[in-house]
């Protein structure tokens, strides 16, 4: 009988308590709209086949993070409720929410639902050598890659993920998520920064889940979306203030400053901004020893 790898059946625990939660903000109008936006280009996307997606590139640039890998997020997202009534890339006036943004989102979707995750990994891995080479030229080190800049995991993502962290471990994937179920299928590489989103609308149970992953990946950390000046930020190592929210406080070591408008996004136009290649807290080995000392100290 076969001897099981290290650490299998662990993952496998923490997979069985892990079921999917409804997070609470399926029914939030604003993430309705781009639900209903979405459901109407899916329907010619659903007509392209393989080679049709694999003609079409993958990365889209960023605003605040340089470069980012996106889905559609009514296609993908578990939203709570304050999630699903800010988020930047579901705002109506947000160019996530054009007709060529959804569309690409969808197709991405599509794409990495149909491809071998091998394949799919390495046409990632092509096209973000080629956004490097880019970005080197004005200058910015582009050593990382933000997943789900919008959107959210899905399953036939993960394998692909795994596949490219062990493959291009000089890139520093920085996974940002809510699906808590997908999120524990992530393997714990030296160079993968899980982030598990909490906001003061998150439901107990997967606040307590989200600790629980935190304890059990070494490369996982929490952070939070501030929407009140009194909000419990559940001893998060990152935290993010809501933009329109006026007074709310900051502080250096933990909170995220271009959010905070301590810090502008550098964005240049059509190619994506420089904020986080200058700030570097979100795929920071600090803010995993910060978050691994306050879940300790919780105990």
């Amino acid at each position: 009988m076969a001897t099981p790898a290290p650490g299998t059946h662990r993952k496998e625990n923490i997979r069985k308590l892990l079921p999917v939660y409804n997070a609470g903000g399926y029914e939030e109008p604003r993430f309705l709209a781009l639900k209903a936006k979405e459901a109407e280009i899916a329907r010619e996307v659903q007509r392209m086949t393989l080679h049709e997606l694999r003609r079409s590139p993958l990365l889209s640039a960023n605003a605040k993070t340089s470069v980012s890998l996106d889905w559609a997020i009514g296609h993908t997202c578990n939203p709570t409720a304050t999630c699903a009534s800010v988020c930047y890339a579901s705002s109506p006036r947000a160019a996530a929410t054009w007709r060529k943004s959804i569309r690409k989102r969808l197709r991405n979707l599509r794409y990495f639902k149909l491809e071998d995750p091998h394949e799919a990994a390495w046409k990632l891995g092509r096209e973000f050598r080629s956004m490097r080479h880019r970005w080197e030229r004005r200058g910015v080190t582009l050593d990382y890659l933000r997943i789900n800049g919008g959107g959210d995991l899905f399953p036939e993502l993960v394998p692909v993920l795994n596949y490219f962290a062990a493959h291009y471990s000089g890139v520093k994937l920085w996974i940002v998520t809510r699906r808590l179920e997908l999120a524990a299928r992530i393997e714990p590489r030296p160079n993968v920064y899980l982030q598990l989103s909490l906001d003061a609308s998150t439901p107990p149970v997967l606040v307590e889940r989200s600790r629980f992953l935190v304890e059990a990946n070494p490369r996982a950390y929490l952070s939070f979306l501030r929407t009140r000046p009194d909000d419990d930020t559940r001893g998060a190592a990152i935290v993010f203030n809501e933009k329109h929210t006026a007074g709310l406080p900051y502080h250096g070591r933990t909170d995220c400053p271009v959010d905070a408008g301590r810090l502008p996004l550098g964005n240049i136009r059509g190619t994506g901004g420089t904020a986080c290649s200058k700030c570097r807290k979100c795929f920071s080995e600090k803010t995993l020893e910060r978050q691994r000392e306050s879940i300790g100290g919780a105990r």
